[in-house]
This record gives C-alpha cells, structure tokens and sequence, in this order.
C-alpha cells in the first residue's frame, strides 16, 4: 500500500463515513437481542440468578487456567541449555607430557610428575591422559631396533602410586613414529599407533576398550596422525601422506569400527594450497570448531549439529612464515584459544568470532593447547623441531600455564 493515501484527507474522511454505516448495522442487530435477555433476566428468579453468576465465575477462571496452562507449555523461542560434551580438554585436573615424563595438575594446582617405574628408554614414545588426579592411563611404545617395538597402556586410580599393565601389541613390519590416547569417561577409550611410512603412506592402529583400559580391540585405523573423541561413538583421526603437506579429516560415529573422510568446504582459491587441519574441540555437545591453514589465512569452520557438518564462519591472514605452522585449538565453554605460527587467538562466543592476544609467549611450537574455566590453561611446546601432529617424545619441551591466555608462566 502506498503511505501516501494516509495524508490524503479524502481517503480519510470516507472511511471514518465507512466505519460509523458498519457500527449502526451492527447496533441494529444487537439491540433486539439484548433487549430480550434483559427482559428474561429480570424475571428469573433471585436464587437462580446467583447460580447463573457462580457458573459464569466458575467457567471464566477454568478458561483463565487453561490459557496459562496452555501458553506455559508452548514450545519457547529459544533452545533448551546444552549438556557440556566430555571433552578431555576441559578436565580440571590436566595431565601434559613433558620430556617423555607424565606430569598431572592436583585440585591445588600443583604439577606433579608421576611417570610409571617402567623401562622407559630415551627413545620410546609416551603419551597420558588422565580424568581426574587420580584416574588416567599412559601409553608407552619402547622402540626397538630391527622393528620389534611393542606397545604397553598403564592404568592408575591413585594418582600413580600403583600402576596396572597390559601388553597391548607388538609390531614386527613397521616402526612406532607417534602415540596418541583419548578418554571420554571412566569406560570408554581408544588409543592410536601411528606407524613408520612405507613410501608416502603412514599407516595407523586403532584400540579401543569399554571397560577402563583391561582389555582392548585392535582395528585398523584409516591413517596415523591426531585422534580426538567427543563421546563414545563419535570421533576424528587427521591425517595425511608424507611429504604431502594437505592432511585429511576422518570422522567415524560407530566408536571407531568404521572411518569416512569428512570432506570440508574449501575455499576456491585453496584448491592447491598446502592445507594443515588441526584437531577439532567442542564447546559444547553440538557446538565445535576446527581451525584449517590453507597456506596464505586460517579459516575457522563450526559446527552446530555435533560435527556431522561444517561450516566456515571466519578467517584472518597468516604471515608468510607460518603458511604450513598446523593450529591447535582449546576450548572450555564458549572461550577458546587457537595458537598458529606467532599468534595466539580467542574466542569469547563459541568460536564464531576471534581476535589476537598479544601473548608474551611463542606458541608457535605448540604440541598440545588446553582450556579451563576462566582462561586457565596450560600447553606444552617444543623449544626445538618436534612435528606437532606426528610425535608423542620430543626432549626438549617445556609446560607453560596461564591464568588468561596472555601471561604464560614456564612450570619449573
């Protein structure tokens, strides 16, 4: 409708004659009406009266009940709270290797190292996780020559005073070249053995145990590299061939019988970029984040439905020397960190929007990025060469922790 007819005085003036035709009919209608039950009510008896008015209370208050009633159990406008997603990187107990050495945090927030008396040697591969202080488990993949490495999982509840064993695998063809171990509840794990190349190719090995680590299934996985679960049946491996700097990203959602690769959607000028996937985190049971270097930015995609798909939602450059640095993500509730090349990026809204921290640190070398509540988190970075995705023993290491992502503080 065109507003101008508002401001014509005409237009107005026919419709005010329009409306007082309408409300004439309508009085004419009802008069007769009303005129009778006014007749009929003054000749109805007093008792009957009060009856007839207790009725009317009675029915216009059933009527006032049902409408609450009624728009109380209308579905509301916005989303019922989200359950948190047992991601391992929002423990409040962390466990971070160091050095080859299991260190974990108390409730005090002391660092502790409880690596388990074992016949660790200086070039066997070690990697924990650990649910509470007390309640974690430690890989350890001792490496021997002429490709007889076998691979060991160590069990404690008290906080490493008393470990149990159990002799996992033993491989014959190929070396060990990385270890990784994930837990989302006290029952349901997996560890990944990331093998020697043969050619380009870096073969995995898939365990998984759904009664705390006593016993184990072996399966193949679809490559070595970074595992990640967010709860018992829904879970990631990234990886990729050798000296073929674009990994890949699988997904399975049967607890890691089955593996497909998840493909993302690229921009088009990355179709022959160099592309560095880091592990997925999750802020909540359906919202999540991957953060993806296609060589000259990082593109941020998110999750909204648990994984299944993933959108882009923001990106920022990158400087020339980080064009093939792998980001490392952390997330605790909506706040997340991301570390790639020199920067270090927060997020405040679950991973939609970011900006830089000016960080007093480099964590450029990061091996592994965790958050807690309120900011408080720690990470472990290499202070020489150690690729971050394909290694579990780097000697020259070292844990920082920080209180808001911009001050981290080296743990002596």
């Amino acid at each position: 409708m065109d507003h101008r007819l508002f401001q014509h005085g005409q237009w107005t003036t026919r419709l005010r004659e329009r409306w007082s035709r309408t409300g004439q009919r309508i009085l004419a209608l009802v008069a007769p009406v009303a005129e009778r039950a006014r007749v009929t009510w003054t000749e109805t008896p007093r008792w009957s009266q009060r009856l007839a008015l207790g009725a009317l209370g009675v029915a216009t208050l059933t009527f006032i009940a049902a409408t609450v009633v009624h728009y109380q159990s209308r579905p509301s406008g916005t989303r019922a709270p989200i359950a948190s997603a047992p991601a391992l990187g929002q423990s409040l107990y962390p466990s971070a290797m160091v050095n080859g050495h299991v260190y974990v945090r108390n409730a005090q927030g002391a660092w502790k190292d409880i690596t388990p008396k074992a016949s660790i040697g200086a070039n066997d591969l070690v990697a924990a996780v650990f649910l509470t202080d007390k309640t974690g488990w430690v890989t350890v993949g001792h490496r021997i020559e002429r490709r007889n490495d076998t691979l060991e999982v160590y069990r404690t509840t008290d906080s490493g005073a008393n470990w149990s064993k159990v002799a996992l695998d033993q491989f014959n063809s190929f070396q060990l070249s990385a270890l990784q171990i994930t837990f989302v509840n006290a029952q349901d794990g997996w560890a990944l053995a990331s093998l020697s190349e043969t050619t380009n190719e870096r073969p995995g090995v898939l365990y998984r145990t759904t009664d705390g680590g006593a016993n184990w299934t072996r399966s193949q996985a679809p490559t070595g590299g970074a595992l990640q679960f967010v709860n018992a049946t829904t879970g990631w491996i990234i990886g990729g061939r050798v000296n073929y700097v674009r990994n890949l990203l699988y997904i399975t959602q049967d607890g890691g019988q089955t593996w497909a690769e998840q493909r993302l959607d690229l921009p088009s000028d990355a179709a022959t970029a160099n592309i560095m996937i880091g592990a997925p985190v999750f802020f909540s049971a359906r919202l999540g984040a991957i953060a993806v270097n296609l060589e000259q930015r990082v593109q941020i995609y998110r999750t909204e439905d648990g994984g299944r798909t993933w959108t882009g939602v923001y990106s920022f450059p990158l400087q020339p020397t980080d064009q093939i640095a792998l980001p490392i993500l952390a997330a605790h509730d909506a706040n997340g960190l991301l570390a790639i090349g020199a920067g270090v990026y927060a997020t405040a809204d679950s991973g939609a929007s970011w900006k830089q921290v000016p960080a007093n640190a480099n964590l450029g070398s990061a091996l592994t990025l965790t958050l807690n509540a309120n900011h408080d988190g720690w990470a472990v970075i290499a202070k020489g060469w150690c690729p971050a995705q394909f290694t579990s023993r780097c000697n020259n290491t070292q844990l920082l922790t920080t209180k808001d992502g911009v001050v981290w503080t080296p743990v002596k």
